[in-house]
């Protein structure tokens, strides 16, 4: 009874990691693993840390006798709705399955010891002979930063709501911070007459007028209805920031106020005005 007493309180404690290097997703969590020496069972806590945001649950694994290979059974035996009792469990782990830096398979669970307590240590000194508990280096690593590259646009709607399908997943209407010159400036707009520069003879008559707002800086085109010309004429262009025929399409420039001057060209997509 004194023998069975002393190793009643003769339980050797494991650190381990949760570890799985070839899951794609996945998080290392700390793992204590508890071994009792008079019935060979074992249990897992999981190491709580202050402000992890995680609920404390007591157990990760109840106590108990693990199997070797938990899918080692035979082919009739229908695992889908059934365990193996304990009693039925043949090849189990082991003290001699356990040391540092070594992966231990727990349910299919890749755990990675890296640490063991001093009673584990002297355990072993004594029975096995091990003399090297160095323990295992676990802490994590920061992966190298990747480099956020911004994917070609996709040509549908103005570049600013591109960049907000990029810089989140609901994309929400660009912020556009003009106060100050729409207090300065108003609804002020300067008007261009415009000719279109093409070799059809249909287009080469008609005449636009392009508006220039000064407190958003875009730029939108009106062709005035002309009798006779077939055309029924009206808004040809809402305002929108225009790029530059010769800019990155990715990282455009857009039209400004210096490129409007009389005698000057402008491209605005597929047209091209003379002004």
């Amino acid at each position: 009874s004194e023998l069975v007493l002393v190793l009643f309180r003769c339980i050797w404690s494991w650190f381990w990691f949760c570890d799985g290097p070839e899951r794609v997703v996945g998080e290392r969590r700390a793992v204590c693993l508890h071994r009792s020496l008079v019935d060979d069972t074992r249990d897992s806590r999981e190491v709580r840390e202050h402000s992890s945001g995680r609920d404390h649950f007591t157990l990760l694994l109840k106590r108990q006798r693990g199997p070797r290979y938990f899918r080692a059974v035979h082919a009739e035996f229908p695992t889908i709705v059934m365990e193996l009792k304990e009693s039925e469990l043949s090849d189990t782990l082991g003290p001699a399955d356990y040391a540092i830096g070594q992966t231990v398979h727990v349910f299919g669970r890749p755990f990675l010891l890296y640490d063991c307590d001093d009673f584990t240590k002297e355990f072993y000194r004594r029975n096995f002979g091990v003399t090297d508990f160095a323990p295992v280096n676990v802490a994590a690593v920061a992966p190298a930063a990747a480099d956020h590259e911004v994917p070609p646009t996709t040509r549908y709607g103005s570049h600013e709501d591109s960049m907000q399908s990029v810089a989140m997943l609901v994309p929400k209407p660009p912020k556009r911070e003009y106060l100050l010159k729409l207090l300065e400036f108003g609804n002020t707009k300067l008007r261009f007459a415009a000719s279109m520069v093409t070799s059809s003879s249909v287009d080469a008559g008609r005449r636009f007028i392009v508006s220039y707002h000064l407190a958003s800086d875009t730029i939108s085109i009106f062709e005035p209805p002309q009798r006779n010309s077939g055309i029924q004429g009206g808004k040809f262009l809402d305002a929108a920031q225009i790029p530059r025929a010769d800019s990155n399409p990715d990282d455009p420039t857009f039209i400004s106020l210096r490129d409007l001057a009389i005698g000057a060209q402008i491209k605005v997509y597929s047209h091209t005005f003379l002004i």
